[in-house]
């Protein structure tokens, strides 16, 4: 025995003639030894079969002390490298259980403690998705081909490395070169792992071997991978309709930069009695596909245009090609095709009308006019609600149920009238008559005609031209908002007549010049007679120009007051109060506020040449 005590073996046989040594002889001579831990039974064979021969047994040990058990942790110890895929059935991870401390026991009964007193520390674990945990080996076993996982509260599960798409037509996957035991994978192990899912196609085999080629030469797995692939249903197409006249984008135009406007959509056209419009085409039929599992997957078919003929447009008896049997506006809408002579938009102008343009007709819009669109029509505009920070255009007039609520970039611009709720920011040009019917306030307003205000009646900062005059009930406000009205009366005096005049007076000027002050007759006579007869034809081009010079000032004089009273017929009324901060130009004069003025009308006088405060 070993001074330790952990080691036992045989120094020397003796043995009577005729006497051999067996396993049992050894065993009996152990026990008669006073031995009573077992044996190592493969190491006495193996004296036995050396004694037997005659070779050196000197150094096998027989029987081995119980060492004592120090105490362990709980652990997982992978059965591989885990960065690397598993497949059903392998063992790839285990538990090893907490061992607490034992004491061991020499060849010759001595114990030995434990050099470590502590208690081992437990794990807790949980079996997670794809794998099963054997309590008995402490194994755990995968269920699919996959990466193990083991996250930071130790739930143990397995990510599936082949993913079926929903409509099951296709099988992606990411391939590695090699599994987690190191060996090499195949495309053969792809296809199996498909059997396995139930997979009926063949797999992609010359994909599944490139991807593998790459992984094993990258050092890396190659992701989203097709494995398997089946045909995709082509579905039918719905019928549709083909416009034979120009219309509207229903996305959007693309600009210089290569990008969309979606708000631009060009503009809606005008159309002759007579003029195809547009034809139905029929639906085509669709094809079906088959899923990896190899069963049919239906298409779905083609659904039919239905469309009727509205007000203006008739159809043939085929009920495909539409005509039109008035002049307007093409618009399909509700299931109808329509021509006339309004547009209506059912709704806001946003992105989904984009901008809304006419080349003949009248647009109502039954919403707001959102910021940023515009609104162009020849004759009519009729806005329900709000027009925001938008561009609104009309031939004729512009009726905005609502107001307008501007910011930097939005105007309104109208051959005719306009008329509105309230105006806020608002920039108004006006061939017509401007009627806000309550308060406008810090807006930039151009009418030809008349700014009349209605109701509350109030202008508060801001420009306000006008040609015929101003009405409403308080212009300015306490506080001294800058507000200037400005008389735009149209200009009687004709430029070129006034360029003429110039011209002959400065003729007559250069001739008189030349000839002095004297009467004709007088510069003829001391003219030499060899000269007289030219002489003669520049005084009566002078005499002729002289008369021409009266009739061309007189003209413009007559021209000159009768707008001095036109101008006279311009009044700025305001039926409450006119507040200091109001400034009214009229004819190069400038009357600004400075007292408040009640009841009050100013007004451009004749006589004074200059504007004047009357009472109403």
């Amino acid at each position: 025995m070993s001074p330790d005590g952990m080691k036992l073996g045989v120094s020397r046989v003796i043995a009577d003639d005729g006497v051999s040594v067996t396993p049992d002889t050894v065993l009996d001579q152990l026990r008669k030894a006073g031995v009573t831990l077992d044996p190592d039974m493969a190491a006495v064979a193996k004296l036995v079969q050396r004694i037997r021969s005659g070779e050196d047994f000197s150094r096998l040990v027989v029987v081995r002390g119980q060492p004592p058990q120090e105490p362990r942790d709980a652990a997982l110890i992978p059965q591989g490298d885990l960065d690397f895929p598993v497949f059903p059935g392998d063992l790839f991870l285990t538990h090893d259980a907490a061992r607490k401390p034992a004491p061991g026991r020499t060849i010759d009964d001595k114990a030995l403690q434990p050099t470590e007193k502590r208690t081992p520390k437990n794990l807790e674990f949980h079996v997670g998705p794809n794998c099963a945990f054997n309590s008995a080996t402490g194994g755990f076993v995968s269920e699919v081909f996959g990466i193990a996982r083991i996250s930071e509260d130790y739930e143990i599960s397995v990510a599936p490395l082949l993913h079926v798409s929903k409509d099951a037509v296709r099988v992606r996957g990411t391939v590695y070169s090699r599994d987690f035991r190191k060996n090499e994978l195949t495309a053969e192990h792809f296809a199996e792992e498909l059997r396995r899912l139930g997979v009926v196609l063949p797999p992609m085999t010359k994909r599944i071997e490139d991807a593998l080629i790459k992984a094993d030469k990258q050092g890396a797995p190659e992701p989203d991978v097709l494995v398997c692939k089946g045909k995709d249903p082509r579905d039918g197409k719905d019928g549709w309709i083909e416009y034979l006249v120009q219309t509207v984008s229903s996305v959007g135009a693309a600009t210089s930069d290569g990008r969309v406007d979606y708000r631009e959509r060009g503009t809606y056209p005008a159309v002759k009695t007579g003029e195809y419009i547009l034809r139905v085409h029929p639906p085509e039929p669709g094809e079906g596909g088959i899923d990896i599992y190899d069963k049919t997957i239906p298409a779905r078919e083609g659904q039919s245009v239905r469309l009727a003929a509205g007000e203006g447009v008739s159809v043939n008896a085929e009920g495909d090609l539409f005509q039109a049997t008035a002049d307007g506006i093409v618009v399909v809408a509700h299931n109808t095709a329509t021509v006339t002579n309004c547009l209506i938009i059912n709704g806001d102008v946003t992105l989904t009308t984009g901008h809304v343009r006419t080349e003949t007709g009248s647009v109502k819009i039954k919403g707001n006019v959102r910021s940023g669109f515009t609104v162009s029509s020849p004759v009519h505009v009729v806005v329900d609600k709000v027009i925001e920070d938008a561009v609104v255009e009309s031939g004729l007039d512009i009726d905005i149920g609502g107001g307008i609520l501007m910011d930097e970039n939005g105007s309104i611009t109208a051959g005719g009238n306009v008329t509105a709720q309230f105006a806020n920011n608002a920039r108004i040009t006006s061939s017509g008559t401007v009627t806000i019917n309550n308060e406008v306030i810090n807006c930039r307003i151009r009418a030809e005609r008349m700014v009349s205000l209605k109701g509350k009646g109030m202008i508060q900062g801001g420009e306000i031209t006008v040609r015929w005059g101003l009405e409403c009930n308080e212009l300015g406000s306490d506080i001294g908002a800058n507000t200037t009205i400005l008389v735009d009366a149209p200009k009687i005096v004709d430029k070129a007549k006034l360029e003429e005049r110039n011209a002959v007076k400065a003729e007559l000027d250069k001739i008189n010049r030349a000839l002095g002050p004297d009467t004709p007759e007088a510069i003829l006579e001391r003219t030499p007679p060899a000269k007289r007869a030219t002489l003669a034809k520049i005084l009566q081009f002078r005499a002729r120009q002289t008369s021409r010079l009266e009739e061309l000032t007189r003209r413009i004089t007559e021209e000159t007051d009768r707008r001095s009273r036109d101008l006279e017929r311009v009044k700025i009324v305001a039926h409450k109060t006119i507040h200091p901060g109001v400034v009214v130009k009229i004819a190069g004069r400038v009357y600004a506020v400075e007292r408040p003025l009640t009841r009050s009308t100013l007004y451009w006088s004749a006589t004074t040449r200059e504007i004047v405060v009357g009472s109403i």
